[in-house]
């Protein structure tokens, strides 16, 4: 299945993230698709399905229907989604940065904690993701038949 993903124009050019996920019918399990499959995640940080640095645009994405989780077992909910980091939020970053090496420039001597500056950037573009909601619900799979094996 073939699923276009609309980057609202404020975020086009910037990078971000593309998700794609689904949730069963009574929301106790969520999974992902990353470029490993299907991940199944409960809290923390998200699989991305694909990185873009080179900035957002409006997407094809591609779903193998006959590989969704649970699919055959349990109603699954797919939605597609984003996140974008903003200037405001890489400024928010290279002031961490600038920051910790101010500490260790002030506590010689001393372990100062570092944040990896990746990480902070996909924490700022999941929030983007639930913060803002930018998502967007596909398919139900209690809408359509589906044959395992069928890449329908």
């Amino acid at each position: 299945m073939q699923v276009e993903i609309n980057i609202n124009d404020e975020d086009k050019g910037l990078p971000g993230i593309l998700y794609i996920g689904t949730i069963n019918g009574d929301k106790t399990k969520a999974y992902f698709l990353s470029a490993a499959g299907w991940v199944a995640v409960g809290s923390g940080m998200i699989p991305a399905y694909s990185v873009v640095r080179e900035g957002l645009q409006n997407a094809r994405l591609q779903i193998d229907l006959s590989t969704v989780p649970d699919l055959m077992t349990d109603t699954q909910n797919i939605y597609v989604g984003y996140g974008a980091l903003s200037v405001a939020a890489e400024r928010s970053v290279q002031a961490s940065i600038t920051a910790l090496e101010k500490a260790k420039e002030k506590l010689p001597g001393r372990t100062v904690k570092t944040v990896d500056p990746d990480m902070h950037r996909l924490a700022l573009i999941q929030e983007d993701l639930t913060k803002k909601a930018k998502y967007q619900f596909v398919l139900s799979s209690s809408n359509f038949p589906v044959c395992p094996g069928s890449g329908n």
